[in-house]
């Protein structure tokens, strides 16, 4: 089976929805083959891509445990850690307004959640792909496995 493409544009038609290419160019809802409360298992594709960067904006937030996370953390500024935070809270913001539509299971709701998760993606990019960049640039710091222990306490 493939993407219900005619449900899709259905659904389209009836609330002003954005292009399915473009949601899955951002979210990959291409593999959702189940035409059934298609709206819904939609907004569960964006949640896995809001919720993995929602637990790395958490994880430079507050470091526990993973090696990984207290040794990109510990090289924030207090700037870039408010940036950050910023950041995690339009994530969990549309993470919890999706909880509360799994509770009420509205199709309209749905369909105005898609299209405001991706309008805010698209403007939470630029933040994500610097944040992503500067995680990647602090793997390039010179450090001694016993310094980051020393580090972790």
């Amino acid at each position: 089976m493939a993407f219900p493409q005619e449900a899709y544009d259905t659904l389209k038609k009836k609330y002003s929805l954005p292009d399915a290419a473009e949601l899955n160019r951002h979210f990959g809802i291409g593999q959702i083959e189940q035409q059934d409360f298609l709206l819904r298992e939609i907004r569960k594709e964006i949640l896995k891509k809001f919720e993995f960067f929602q637990g790395l904006c958490e994880g430079l937030l507050n470091p526990e445990g993973n090696v990984w996370d207290l040794y990109e953390s510990r090289l924030l500024t207090e700037q870039q850690k408010t940036k950050i935070f910023q950041t995690y809270r339009k994530l969990m913001m549309f993470l919890r307004s999706s909880l509360i539509l799994s509770i009420i299971e509205d199709e309209a709701k749905d369909a105005a959640f898609l299209s405001a998760a991706l309008k805010e993606w698209l403007s939470l990019h630029e933040e994500l792909l610097h944040i992503a960049d500067h995680i990647k640039q602090a793997w390039k710091t010179e450090e001694s496995y016993k310094s980051v222990l020393d580090y972790m306490g």
